[in-house]
């Protein structure tokens, strides 16, 4: 009798002690999930491992001279000079730019972290100045036939009317001793040049 009574009862059970013995089920221990394959955490921990490109940024580590020239349609060059000071980042996995520079009479500083991502193989770029309030966000894929260079694209922000407008950098690493950066906006051969920077070790 109490054998039956025990398999019929969740039939006729109130509805809040069935509430409360899926409550008890749901807070059961889950299983957990398989593992993934070895040769997949082989390849996670090859891909976070610095490499060839990794070693291409390190070459902007240590004390550099920085010559800034900005150029604005219909007005003239807007120059200015300073200091950038490049330092390795979690093991070389990436390097940051630190500027302070003055241009047009007004003191300006600004960090700028260049990366390479492995797994989605491009270069990647974060600049951000005391100039906005917000980020310029930059990636671009290695060039076979630009080994010691690369080029970066994103879209920038006019803060005079909050127009978007497409834009690249270009950063050319051939020369240990000065690097030039040049900064477009536009596509294709309607690209123009903003701003160029010559970084010269000291």
């Amino acid at each position: 009798m109490f054998a039956v009574a025990a398999v019929l009862w969740p039939a006729f059970a109130p509805p809040s002690a069935l509430a409360a013995m899926r409550a008890s089920r749901e807070q059961d221990p889950q299983p957990l999930p398989a593992p993934p394959p070895a040769d997949a955490l082989q390849r996670s921990h090859q891909l976070a491992q610095p490499g060839e490109r990794h070693a291409l940024l390190q070459r902007l580590v240590g004390e550099w001279d920085v010559a800034v020239r900005t150029l604005r349609a219909g007005a003239e060059p807007v120059t200015g000079r300073g200091r950038m000071q490049g330092k390795a980042l979690l093991g070389g996995r990436y390097v940051q730019l630190d500027f302070t520079y003055e241009l047009g009479g007004a003191a300006v500083a600004a960090s700028q972290v260049l990366g390479y991502d492995a797994l989605r193989e491009r270069f990647t770029s974060s600049w951000r100045d005391t100039l906005t309030t917000w980020a310029l966000e930059c990636e671009g894929a290695p060039s076979p036939s630009w080994r010691d260079g690369m080029a970066l694209t994103g879209r920038i922000v006019e803060p005079t009317d909050g127009s978007v407008q497409p834009c690249r950098i270009e950063i050319d690493l051939g020369d240990f001793e000065r690097i030039t950066c040049r900064q477009l906006v536009g596509e294709g051969a309607a690209a123009r040049a903003i701003q160029t920077q010559d970084w010269t070790r000291r």
